[in-house]
């Protein structure tokens, strides 16, 4: 599998109560990764988070864990 097809299958978790640069910081490692690899799309699962963020072209879709197993898969 190419490395751009695991890219696109990772699913990024964090836990909500983090501390916020620990999250920024995995937040932009996930968007440089994205841009590094024409990824434009990307999904991180959190705990109750609905957000969609747009940076530099590539689209992140923040999901709570259940939806995406549930409703989505």
């Amino acid at each position: 599998m190419k490395r751009k097809e695991i890219f696109k299958q990772l699913i990024v978790e964090f836990h909500q109560n983090g501390i916020p640069d620990f999250v920024n910081r995995d937040l932009n490692g996930l968007l440089e990764a994205a841009r590094f690899l024409n990824v434009k799309k990307a999904v991180i699962l959190t705990f109750d988070d609905f957000d969609t963020i747009l940076v530099d072209d590539v689209k992140v879709h923040i999901l709570p864990a259940y939806y995406y197993f549930t409703v989505l898969m």
